[in-house]
């Protein structure tokens, strides 16, 4: 049997938070013994990471890199919002959705893996997880 829950989370501009605990915590409450959890993020601006949780300096290089290959300064043709388009270019590369196995009702990471809301645009947000049980 599936189930849909829909996350709600406070990002910060140009950041990424861990949403592990909280993907983790809604998996205990529901006592699943399903294997799949499918995550989706209902944004152009935002992607679903996974990477090692244990150091800080890691997004930080992420990021760097990723300034590296993704201009701000380019002369892009959108411009809804000043700014915006590199944010889409970096969700369309890292990926809006993750399908993670799930063990003893928790997401089965790796010992250093950890889940991430990253948020490219230009302001904080509250951003909409779709996040689909299987």
């Amino acid at each position: 049997m599936s189930k849909q829950i829909q996350l709600s989370i406070n990002t910060k501009a140009k950041k990424a938070i861990e949403i592990t605990d909280l993907i983790n915590k809604e998996l205990t409450a529901l006592k699943t013994t399903s294997k799949l959890c499918h995550l989706f993020t209902k944004h152009t601006t935002v992607a679903i990471i996974i990477i090692p949780n244990q150091d800080k300096n890691i997004l930080l290089d992420i990021e760097d890199y990723l300034s590296k290959i993704i201009s701000n300064d380019d002369d892009y043709r959108h411009n809804n919002y000043i700014g915006d388009m590199p944010g889409h270019i970096r969700a369309l590369l890292l990926g809006v959705e993750k399908s993670i196995p799930i063990n003893c009702s928790k997401l089965d990471l790796g010992r250093f893996q950890g889940v991430f809301l990253y948020e490219f645009g230009l302001k904080s947000s509250i951003r909409k997880v779709c996040m689909t049980i299987l």
